[in-house]
């Protein structure tokens, strides 16, 4: 199987654009890299809230975070 850039330059040199699949399957790359950040930055938040548990500025962070999530989620449905 070919990877999604040498697809798309296969599409580029053949039409002069991407298909709308492969930048779909390109962005869908770059989306599941940033979920993945995310993971990560959670663990390190969580490291930090444990050396601060009286600080309500992490809760705090979490709720932007639930708030931005559900707008996410939103805009998919």
């Amino acid at each position: 199987m070919l990877s999604v850039s040498t697809r798309m330059t296969k599409v580029l040199e053949a039409s002069g654009k991407p298909s709308a699949s492969d930048a779909y399957a390109s962005k869908r790359l770059v989306v599941d890299k940033r979920l993945k950040e995310i993971e990560v930055l959670l663990g390190k938040h969580a490291t930090e809230q444990a050396k601060k548990p009286l600080s309500w500025g992490f809760p705090g962070d979490l709720d932007y975070l639930v708030e931005q999530l559900d707008n996410l989620i939103e805009h998919l449905k």
